[in-house]
């Protein structure tokens, strides 16, 4: 937080609105590929609001908490400061991606949101940001903010050099019995960059039944677009 093809495919409506991308995602199968819960390619007219929405695979609603999600050029973007967007596939064990656009911008922070409550008042978050260089920052919160690991400098030739798109993939699977952590693995176009295992107390708060919604994060960015969400089970 900055203070600073397989087997199918969609292209169902954004709450009734026709449209006109076609999004291919891989179901599970023999493979181990994982299991597509919902997906969302955001295709619309401009200017539609988000909140109550149904995903275009998967039938689950959109909610908006506390800010604005609309629709620009069939991408979603917020209009606030702290702004979660989030679906529920009832999951406590899963992954997400998201393909986030800089738009030029370089004082980006955009991301993933995952393990969150309905309010989006205990949740965490995988942020995309343009500090140090360009960093993935980890972060909880539950009545306050704490850094749970980071990488930075991803463009040694500054933000300027970043470009104009990434993937961003959260995996956040089950722990491994008998182990009492969980380790959460994040990607940025297919390369792990990262891992923050969460601890024995972390787990009992953020893994647990009714910490299941997963979706996208804007932190005081509302410049950053996003395209291509899908949420998995693991």
């Amino acid at each position: 937080m900055l203070t600073s093809v397989l087997g199918g495919a969609a292209a169902s409506s954004l709450g009734g609105l026709a449209p006109n991308k076609l999004g291919a995602f891989t179901y599970g199968a023999a493979t181990g590929a994982p299991v597509v819960s919902a997906w969302e390619n955001f295709n619309g007219a401009n200017g539609t609001n988000v909140n109550g929405t149904t995903t275009d695979g998967g039938g689950l609603t959109w909610s908006a908490p506390r800010c604005t999600w609309t629709l620009t050029g069939n991408q979603a973007r917020s209009t606030a400061s702290d702004c979660p967007l989030v679906v529920n596939p009832a999951l406590v064990n899963s992954s997400v991606e998201a393909t986030i656009s800089r738009n030029g911008s370089t004082a980006w922070d955009a991301g993933i949101i995952f393990q969150s409550n309905a309010a989006a008042t205990r949740f965490l978050s995988a942020e995309y940001t343009a500090g140090s260089n360009g960093s993935l920052e980890i972060w909880s919160y539950n009545s306050g903010w704490a850094l749970l690991g980071s990488v930075t400098n991803l463009y040694p030739g500054g933000v300027a050099t970043a470009p104009a798109s990434i993937v961003l993939r959260v995996e956040s699977p089950a722990p491994v019995s008998p182990a009492t952590t969980s380790t959460l693995r994040f990607f940025i176009n297919g390369t792990q960059v990262t891992t923050v295992t969460l601890s024995a107390a972390n787990q009992g708060l953020y893994k647990i039944g009714g910490q299941t919604r997963s979706g996208v994060y804007t932190y005081y960015d509302s410049s950053s677009t996003f395209d291509n969400v899908h949420v998995d089970q693991p």
